[in-house]
């Protein structure tokens, strides 16, 4: 994911990093995130709150 790591490096937060994933970096800087792009960065951004909680196994 180069792209991922190049949006990060440019200081963006993390909403905007995956909308112009999704959507293209000109486009949401030019016009805002789209419905759909709004949709795909709040579903994203719960799986990664689900993926980083710690290990709970026993």
């Amino acid at each position: 994911m180069p792209l991922l790591w190049a949006l990060a490096d440019t200081g963006m937060d993390t909403s905007t990093i995956i909308a112009s994933y999704y959507q293209g970096q000109q486009s949401v800087n030019l016009g805002g995130m789209h419905p759909d792009t709004r949709r795909y960065v709040r579903q994203v951004k719960a799986k990664l709150r689900r993926y980083r909680r710690p290990f709970l196994g026993s």
